[in-house]
């Protein structure tokens, strides 16, 4: 198979990414609605004066697995999702490349992060401010809707848009690249190489904000390689063992702040969670007492409002948990919680960002 043809995806490669879709995301619901509401003292960014906090301090007795990882592995849950969902990002943003120009290509991906990103960051901007008692300012919204908040310097309305700056600016260095190979793959990985490199040598901080986010891309290249050569190649255990070396060394000689990120466990759990996930989607059959309709159905709206699930899981949830946790037990509380970020989310996605979507797609699009 010549290097610049992707290999097409076919429905056994769906039900697997979907599988690694939906665990990378509950590993973030998990680390966002439980440990952190459990230990976290202050949530300025949430929570104006006059809250108790820590949100929900008695769901501390469930964080058994997440405290085991922070402190044999040196890691946590909500990384590793993270992590998941770059590699997962890589992966896909690879099929899309080569079917579209480039144009077509990066509009196809503002089309599919952009308007997800306006009704959530509203959503939430609006729950901040009403709920939370927290005063968004205009340019504050403004800024955070073009993900340009660290640039200008003004605070996220929400933490988790961060990964969405790495995945812009893969879409952007995308555009570019005419040929998705190990070739275009290790420019890139060079050319990040020497902004890390530069920085720590000429003591530039100037470059700390880009390297910040750049420190990322090469673990998105690395899924674009699995998609391209698949997992047992040698080019992509390559081109993983050189992105993971990347990342893990920025993030002791750079980014030591970010605990979790310098841990080597990061980023080797979520491809042991990546491989159990493709072999056991391939050998291992559903019982029959499992194959129910509703089961397939609800797996894909759990696949479909991922997105928006993920944009707005932390601060509508934590409101939830917060005003209900004098009403429900803790373990009801946490289901009640993440069942109403779900529904939400399926109306924000089912009857506004899926119709804009739609339309976008249908007036900047070519058919192909």
């Amino acid at each position: 198979m010549k290097n610049n043809i992707v290999p097409p995806i076919q429905s056994g490669q769906i039900k697997y990414l979907n599988n690694i879709r939906i665990i990378a995301l509950f590993l973030v619901l998990f680390a966002h609605l439980v440990t952190v509401p459990s230990v976290t003292p202050t949530m300025q960014e949430y929570f104006s004066n006059g809250f108790i906090l820590p949100v929900l301090p008695s769901a501390i007795k469930y964080i058994g697995f997440d405290l085991f990882l922070q402190r044999f592995l040196h890691t946590a849950c909500g990384p590793i999702g993270v992590v998941l969902f770059i590699l997962l990002s890589g992966y896909l943003a690879t099929i899309s490349r080569h079917k579209y120009t480039n144009q077509e290509f990066i509009t196809k991906r503002i089309i599919r992060l952009w308007p997800g990103l306006f009704l959530s960051l509203t959503f939430v901007t609006l729950l901040v401010m009403f709920v939370g008692g927290v005063k968004i300012s205009g340019w504050q919204y403004f800024f955070n809707i073009f993900l340009l908040q660290p640039i200008v310097g003004y605070p996220p309305i929400t933490g988790v848009v961060w990964v969405l700056i790495i995945e812009m600016l893969y879409y952007l260095i995308m555009t570019f690249v005419k040929k998705i190979n190990i070739r275009s793959i290790s420019i890139i990985n060079l050319f990040v190489m020497f902004l890390l490199f530069f920085e720590i040598t000429s003591g530039n901080t100037s470059l700390q904000l880009l390297n910040s986010y750049v420190r990322f891309i090469p673990l998105m290249l690395f899924g674009s390689a699995i998609q391209i050569y698949g997992l047992k190649n040698i080019r992509t255990i390559l081109l993983g063992l050189w992105s993971y070396a990347i990342i893990v060394a920025s993030q002791k000689l750079i980014f030591t702040n970010f605990y979790f990120y310098t841990s080597s466990f990061t980023y080797t759990i979520p491809l042991l969670i990546w491989v159990c996930s493709y072999y056991g989607t391939k050998y291992i059959k559903t019982p029959k007492l499992l194959r129910f309709g509703f089961l397939d159905k609800l797996k894909s709206v759990i696949i479909n409002t991922s997105y928006i699930v993920y944009l707005i899981h932390v601060t509508l949830g934590i409101y939830c948990l917060y005003y209900l946790r004098n009403i429900l037990p803790t373990g009801l509380n946490i289901i009640t919680s993440v069942f109403l970020v779900f529904v939400i989310s399926y109306i924000i996605h089912r009857f506004m960002e899926k119709p804009i979507s739609n339309y976008l797609t249908k007036k900047f699009i070519k058919k192909s």
